[in-house]
C-alpha cells in the first residue's frame, strides 16, 4: 500500500527541522551536546535527542553513529542504566533527508523523584540534566466533544502545574483519486485552561473556526477520523523555555536545564486521552482508559510514515 504522507501542523511550538542555520559562535563554546527529551511519571519508555553542539544547527544526512555514552541515574538508589540509540529519519517534501540520533530508557520512574540524565563522548566531552518527576493525578474525563464542531469540555483533579494541554485531530483528505492524504493539526488549549485552588480543572474549547480557516473551500473534502488531548503537568523545576522551538533554545541565552549543553529535559506526567466520551451505566462522563504516548506526540517537527 501507498506510504501515506504526514503533514503534523504544530500550533503549539515551533519546528525547528529541516532548516539549515549556520551559528558560528556556538562551535567555539564550552556547550557539548543538545539534549531535548522528557521522563514521564506514566510510561516506561523515554525518548531523548542528542546532538553534538556543533551539529545542533546544520541538520545533514550523516547517518554515523554518535559513539555516545547516555545514562540515566535514579539518585535515591544510586541505581543507573544505559540508553540505546536509534536513527531516526524525517522527511519535508522538496528538502534533504534530516537524521536525528535518539537514546530510550525502557525503566519506569517514580514521583517526586530526581534523575540526573548524563551524555558522555569518547572525546572525554559530557552534558547532564538533573529532572525532577511530578506527582501523580488522577486521568482526565472528557465530558462532551462533537465532531462536527470541534468543541468539547475536558475536566479534573489534582493538578499542580499543567504544562500541556494539547489536541491533536487527524483527518483523511481526499484530493482526488488514490489514498488519501493524512493530516494532523495539532492546537494547545493550554490559554483555555480554568482550574481553582484544590487542583480542578476545566479546559472548554472550540476548534471550528480554526479548522474551517485551514481548510478553507477543501473543509468538505477533510473526514475526520481521531482527536486527542495530550495532557502533560510538570513542576516547579519545568523550564518555561520547554514549550519553544529547538533553533530558539540553541541560542546561548535560552534558558534550559542541560548543564554544559543545550537544550530541556523535562519531568512529566502526561496522559493522552481520547475526546470520544466514555460512560457508566448511568450515562455519566468517567474517564477512558488512557492511550499510549507515542514519541511523535510531544515531539517537534514534520515527518513522513
Amino acid at each position: 500500500m501507498k506510504k501515506l504522507r504526514v503533514l503534523i501542523l504544530s500550533v503549539a511550538i515551533v519546528s525547528g527541522l529541516g532548516c539549515e542555520t549556520a551559528f558560528e559562535p556556538l562551535q567555539e563554546s564550552d556547550y557539548n551536546y543538545s539534549i531535548y527529551g522528557y521522563l514521564d511519571l506514566y510510561s516506561n519508555e523515554h525518548w531523548f535527542r542528542v546532538t553534538p553542539v556543533r551539529e545542533t544547527l546544520s541538520y545533514g544526512s550523516s547517518t554515523d553513529s554518535l559513539d555516545l555514552s547516555v545514562t540515566l541515574k535514579r539518585e535515591s538508589t544510586g541505581v543507573r542504566s544505559k540508553l540505546s540509540g536509534h536513527l531516526f529519519t524525517f522527511f519535508e517534501d522538496g528538502q534533504d533527508t534530516v537524521n536525528f540520533w535518539n537514546y530510550v530508557s525502557r525503566d519506569s520512574v517514580f514521583q517526586q523523584e530526581e534523575y540526573i540524565l548524563t551524555v558522555e563522548g569518547n572525546n572525554g566531552l559530557s552534558s547532564r540534566a538533573d529532572v525532577r518527576i511530578p506527582e501523580s493525578y488522577p486521568v482526565p474525563v472528557s465530558e462532551s466533544f462533537n465532531e462536527r464542531s470541534y468543541e468539547g469540555v475536558v475536566t479534573g483533579t489534582e493538578v499542580i502545574k499543567m504544562v500541556v494541554a494539547e489536541i491533536t485531530y487527524t483527518f483523511l483528505f481526499f484530493a482526488g483519486f488514490g489514498d488519501p492524504d493524512t493530516i494532523r493539526i495539532k492546537v494547545s488549549q493550554l490559554d483555555k485552561v480554568v482550574t481553582d485552588e484544590q487542583g480542578s480543572f476545566n479546559i472548554s474549547f472550540n476548534d471550528r473556526a480554526y479548522i474551517n480557516d485551514y481548510f478553507g473551500t477543501g473543509i468538505g473534502q477533510a473526514s475526520l477520523r481521531d482527536a486527542y488531548m495530550i495532557i502533560a503537568t510538570g513542576n516547579e523545576s519545568w523550564p518555561e523555555s520547554a514549550g519553544t522551538g529547538s533553533e530558539e533554545n540553541a541560542l546561548p541565552d535560552a534558558q534550559r536545564n542541560v548543564q554544559d549543553g543545550l537544550g530541556v529535559v523535562a519531568g512529566v506526567a502526561a496522559y493522552k486521552i481520547s475526546l470520544e466520551p466514555c460512560y457508566d451505566s448511568n450515562h455519566v462522563p468517567v474517564a477512558c482508559p488512557p492511550r499510549k504516548i507515542k514519541p511523535s506526540d510531544m515531539m517537534m517537527g514534520k515527518g513522513e510514515q
